[in-house]
C-alpha cells in the first residue's frame, strides 16, 4: 500500500465521525477548497439582491465547491472559476463598468460552468438563484450602492484609500490589495423571510456537487494508485502545507523542459491519478498537516493512524507525550515507593501513557510517517516515508518507547504559553536536540539557511524515534557534547538545557553503540575513569557554589571557568581548580564536610596513572557530572535542617529571569 492509499483510507475511516468534526481544522469533503471571503451577498429563492455584508477577519474562511482547474489556478487564470463562489472579476457581469481590468471573459466562464451544474440533475433551487442573481449583471452597482464597495469621481472603483483614517471603510480593513480583487460568497434568505441560509456551509449543496463533479469527467483510465479504470485527473491540488503554499505533490506537466522523455511518450504515461482518489488523498493530507503535522522551514512532519490519526507525536519530547514526566510528579512517586530509581518510575509512566495509544487502535490499522519538503516553488516531494501495516504496529510502538526510556534525563524545555521552564524527565524534542547541536536558537538567528539545517537534522533524527535498529548520528552526538562543554557561552538556564539534551543523546548512543546502562542516579559504584571524573567536578564545583550563595554573590564558579579546559586536558586542570579552591575550603569549614568526604570517597576511584594519562573525554564525563550535580541537589532537598543550596538549585530559581 502506498502513499495515496494510506491518504484515501485514512479519509474513507474519518470523514463525516466524530474524530473529524471535534478537530480544530475540518476535514474538507471532495472537490471543495477553503478560501477568504470579503464580502457576503444574500439574495432571495427568486434571485433578487437582499443585503450585502463585509466579512469580519474572523469569520473569512469559507468553503466552496472547486474543480480540480480552479484549485490548482495562478493569479490571473481567467478560464478558471469556480463554480459558485468567487472573485468580483468572476461573478459580477458589470465588471469592467467598474473599471475591472482582467477583461469580461471570466465572467462568461464562470456563468457558463454555473449554467451547466444548474442544468444537471444535481442542481439546486438555491443555486439556480444565485444563477439567476448573477445573470442580471448588477452586483457591483448593488455593492457600491449599499455602501459596501466604493468608486472615484469617474465611477470606477478605488484602488485605495486616501481619505481620513477614520473614516476608512470596512471593505479596506480586510482586503489585501484592491476592492476589484475582493472575494464574494452568497446566501440565500429563505421563503418565508426568517432564515439567511449559508450555502458554503450547506450539506444538500455540498453533497450536490459532489455528485456533479463526479458525472462532470469525461476522461476515464487506469488509476496508477488503485489499479482501477476511473475517471482521471491531470491537475491536481495544490496549499497542502499552507494557505499560500503553490508547491505540488503530483505534477507531470512539464511539457517544456520535458523532464519525463526518455522514459515516456507524454505527460498522460507519466502519471495517472483518479479524480476522486486524487481528492481523498489530498484533503486528508492537508488536515492532517494542519492539525497534527509540524512544520520546520519548507519541510512538513505528519505521522497519523489510518483509524486513529492522532497517535504519539514522534518529534516531540517525553513530556508531550505524557505529562506524568514532570520532574516533580515522579520524584514524588519514586519517595512514596522505596527503592524504586527514577528511571524505573519513568520507564513505567512512559509506558502507561504509550498503552493509551495503543489502545485506540483497531485491528487492521497503518500508521504512515511522512515528510514533505518543496524541491522548487512549485514542486513538492517525499523526503521521508514510512509505513508501518497493521503486523508491524507493536513493533512501532515498543521504538518510541525504547527511543524515549534509552534518551531519558533530566531536561527542561520553556512553555510560551504558561510562561514557565518545564523541568521533565525523558527524552527532548527532535527540534531541541537540532538546536542544540547548530546552536540555532541560542544564537537568535531564524535564516532560512538555519531553517532548513533544522528541518533535515530533523529528518535524520527521525528514524532512531520509529526504527529500534538505527542508530543516532555520532556527528550531532558529538556536535552537542562539544557545545555543552563552553558553559560560558549559555545563561545558567541555556547551560542546563543544552547539558539535558547531550546527556539524553551520549546515554543513547553509548547504550546502542557499547551497550552501556547509565542511568539519571549517580553510579557510585562505577571504576570509569572519565565518569568519575565528571562526577569529581560536579562536587569541586559545588563547593565554590555554597559558598557564591552564602556571601549572595552572582558568577561563574572556577569549574565553569575551567570546564572546557578540564574536559581536553582534566590532569593539568585539576591542580589548577584545586589550588583556586583553597580559600572557599576555609570558608566553608565543618559545612562542607559532606563534599570533602565524597571527593575522597570519588578520587579513591580514580588511579593516578589513569588520571595522567586521560585526555579528551568523552560524553561519559558529562554523565557523571551531571548525575552528581542532580544527587547533590536532591539530598539537599531531603536534607531539611541544613540552610546549603546548590548552584543546580541556583540556575534552577534564576531561569525565569535568565
Amino acid at each position: 500500500m502506498g502513499w495515496i492509499n494510506i491518504l484515501c483510507e485514512t479519509y474513507d475511516n474519518v470523514y463525516g465521525t466524530d474524530t473529524a468534526n471535534k478537530t480544530q481544522v475540518k476535514l474538507l469533503p471532495r472537490f471543495h477548497t477553503t478560501q477568504n471571503a470579503e464580502i457576503e451577498v444574500t439574495i432571495d429563492t427568486e434571485g433578487n439582491f437582499v443585503d450585502a455584508l463585509v466579512v469580519p477577519k474572523e469569520d473569512r474562511v469559507t468553503l466552496i465547491p472547486c474543480t480540480d482547474e480552479s484549485a490548482g489556478r495562478t493569479s490571473g487564470a481567467a478560464k478558471q472559476p469556480h463554480p459558485l463562489h468567487d472573485k468580483l472579476q468572476f461573478t459580477a457581469g458589470d465588471y469592467e463598468a467598474y473599471g475591472g481590468t482582467k477583461g469580461g471573459e471570466a465572467y462568461v466562464c464562470y456563468t457558463d460552468k454555473l449554467r451547466l451544474w444548474c442544468e444537471s440533475e444535481y442542481t439546486h433551487p438555491y443555486i439556480q438563484a444565485v444563477y439567476t442573481y448573477v445573470q442580471k449583471k448588477h452586483l457591483i452597482a448593488d455593492l457600491v450602492a449599499h455602501k459596501i464597495l466604493f468608486t472615484d469621481t469617474k465611477g470606477r472603483l478605488l484602488k485605495k484609500w486616501d481619505g481620513k483614517e477614520s473614516e476608512r471603510p470596512p471593505i479596506f480593513s480586510v482586503i489585501t490589495g484592491e476592492q476589484s480583487e475582493a472575494f464574494v460568497r452568497f446566501a440565500v434568505r429563505s421563503e418565508n423571510k426568517t432564515e439567511r441560509i449559508k450555502l458554503w456551509e450547506h450539506k444538500a449543496i455540498e453533497k450536490a456537487y459532489v455528485g456533479y463533479a463526479l458525472a462532470a469527467g469525461t476522461e476515464k483510465g487506469l488509476c496508477y494508485a488503485t489499479g482501477e479504470h476511473t475517471l482521471l485527473t491531470y491537475n491536481h491540488p495544490k496549499k497542502i502545507r499552507h494557505a499560500r503554499d503553490s508547491a505540488k505533490l503530483i505534477s507531470a506537466n512539464d511539457i517544456s523542459g520535458f523532464t519525463f522523455r526518455g522514459r515516456f511518450i507524454n505527460d498522460k504515461e507519466a502519471v495517472q491519478v483518479g479524480y476522486d482518489v486524487s481528492q481523498k488523498a489530498h484533503n486528508a493530507l492537508k488536515w492532517l498537516i494542519q492539525n497534527q503535522g509540524t512544520l520546520i522551514g519548507d519541510k512538513v512532519f505528519v505521522c497519523w493512524g489510518t483509524y486513529a490519526p492522532l497517535i504519539p507525536d514522534t518529534l516531540a519530547a517525553s513530556c508531550v507525550i505524557d505529562e506524568a514526566c514532570s520532574l516533580d510528579i515522579l520524584q514524588e512517586e519514586t519517595q512514596k515507593k522505596a527503592g524504586m530509581s527514577l528511571q524505573s518510575a519513568f520507564a513505567a509512566g512512559f509506558n502507561k501513557a504509550l498503552h493509551g495509544y495503543r489502545a485506540n487502535i483497531r485491528s487492521g490499522e497503518h500508521i504512515a510517517v511522512l515528510c514533505l519538503d518543496a524541491a522548487t516553488p512549485g514542486r513538492m516531494s517525499i523526503g521521508f516515508y514510512r509505513e508501518i501495516n497493521s503486523a508491524e504496529i507493536s513493533a512501532f510502538f515498543d521504538s518510541i518507547a525504547d527511543w524515549h526510556i534509552r534518551a531519558g534525563w533530566f531536561n527542561s524545555y520553556y512553555d510560551f504559553k504558561k510562561k514557565k521552564t518545564v523541568y521533565f524527565v525523558g527524552a527532548p524534542s527532535l527540534q531541541d536536540i537540532a538546536a542544540a547541536a547548530f546552536d540555532i536558537q541560542h544564537s537568535g538567528n531564524s535564516s532560512e539557511s538555519n531553517k532548513r539545517l533544522m528541518a533535515s537534522t530533523v529528518q535524520r533524527l527521525l528514524p532512531c524515534v520509529i526504527q529500534k535498529e538505527s542508530l543516532l548520528p555520532f556527528d550531532i552526538v558529538q556536535a552537542v557534547y562539544t557545545r555543552s562543554c563552553r558553559p560560558l557561552s549559555y545563561t545558567k538556564a541555556e547551560w542546563q538545557k543544552q547539558c539535558g539534551i547531550a546527556c539524553s543523546l551520549i546515554k543513547a548512543y553509548r547504550n546502542k553503540k557499547y551497550k552501556e546502562n547509565w542511568t539519571m542516579e549517580t553510579d557510585e559504584k562505577s571504576r570509569d575513569v572519565t565518569y568519575n571524573l565528571g562526577r569529581l567536578l560536579a562536587v569541586l564545583d559545588e563547593i565554590e557554589a555554597r559558598c557564591l550563595y552564602r556571601a549572595e554573590e552572582k558568577r561563574s564558579t572556577t569549574v565553569m571557568n575551567y570546564f572546557s579546559k578540564f574536559a581536553e586536558r582534566p590532569n593539568r586542570t585539576l591542580g589548577i581548580i584545586q589550588k583556586q579552591l583553597v580559600p572557599y575550603r576555609r570558608k566553608l569549614g565543618k559545612m562542607g564536610n559532606d563534599l570533602y568526604a565524597l571527593e575522597e570517597q570519588i578520587s579513591f576511584l580514580i588511579p593516578p596513572e589513569e588520571l595522567f594519562k586521560a585526555s579528551h573525554l568523552d560524553g561519559r564525563f558529562l554523565l557523571g557530572f551531571n548525575a552528581q550535580k542532580h544527587a547533590l541537589f536532591t539530598k539537599k532537598n531531603k536534607d531539611t535542617t541544613t540552610d546549603i543550596v546548590s548552584e543546580t538549585d541556583i540556575s534552577s530559581e534564576t531561569t525565569q529571569e535568565d
